[in-house]
């Protein structure tokens, strides 16, 4: 008994941290655009900008900060909706190997505008997993787009290998960029985490992606991980015969 209440306490300790760091996350990430367009609004209002050119240029900013507002909300949303167990999911038995071609085929043109190469390698065949595909496609979009954002700059090939190991078949995407260091790997999946302890780069993302990714992964009844393979390596293992609850079906 005295176990439980010590592993109840450090679990409710570590809980109220999480918390306190989400909320500090929450508060930085929405201040850093929110007062660049203070800033910029003010410089309208002033006159600052004295040619079309620079009101225009003033304006595009104003307008980029807004989406990065709207996208850290829009994450947040979907966030809460996932550790409340409010998000609906619809899963249906799907052709693993027809689906990650179609997703893949139609990202590959925007991925190679940002100089990424991807390529697939498969030996699943007709394999069907239990799927929400519209869920399974944001995560999957989010590991591809995360390893664009954090090795920009430089030109990667992206590997999606699909394969099946027992009962389980696994999506493996790795880039061949930078990696993650190995003392920051296991926290690639923490809520609000992205390996830049002082958030002094929004742009580089909310640290929220991961985590959705996990939750939403962990909905389909499958697991998440990460290694580093001369970059980094994202692996989905998924539940061939999985048996949703009623809940999720």
């Amino acid at each position: 008994m005295a176990n439980r209440l010590k592993t109840s306490v450090e679990e409710v300790r570590k809980n109220e941290q999480n918390r306190n760091f989400m909320l500090a996350g929450i508060s930085h990430d929405l201040r850093t655009p929110l007062t660049s367009i203070k800033n910029y609004v003010k410089g309208l209002r002033d006159g600052i900008a004295k040619s079309p050119e620079k009101e225009q240029e003033y304006l595009d900013v104003i307008y980029r900060k807004s989406c990065e507002m709207e996208e850290l909300i829009d994450q947040l949303f979907l966030f809460s909706k996932l550790e409340t167990g409010n998000l609906p999911f619809y899963f249906k038995p799907v052709p693993i190997q027809k689906y990650i071609v179609t997703l893949l085929d139609s990202l590959e043109d925007d991925l190679r505008n940002n100089h990424a190469v991807i390529n697939l390698a498969s030996d699943c065949g007709a394999q069907k997993v239990l799927l929400d595909g519209e869920q399974m496609r944001r995560v999957i979009s989010n590991i591809l787009y995360n390893s664009v954002k954090h090795n920009k700059g430089r030109e990667i090939c992206i590997v999606v290998t699909l394969y099946q190991e027992g009962n389980s078949i696994f999506i493996r995407i790795k880039d061949d960029g930078t990696g993650v260091s190995e003392e920051k790997i296991s926290r690639l999946f923490d809520s609000f985490y992205r390996g830049d302890e002082a958030r002094s780069n929004p742009s580089s993302g909310s640290g929220l992606g991961l985590s959705i990714a996990k939750m939403s992964v962990t909905a389909h009844g499958g697991k998440i991980s990460a290694e580093n393979d001369n970059g980094l390596a994202i692996i989905i293992e998924l539940p061939i015969n999985a048996k949703m609850p009623p809940m999720w079906s």
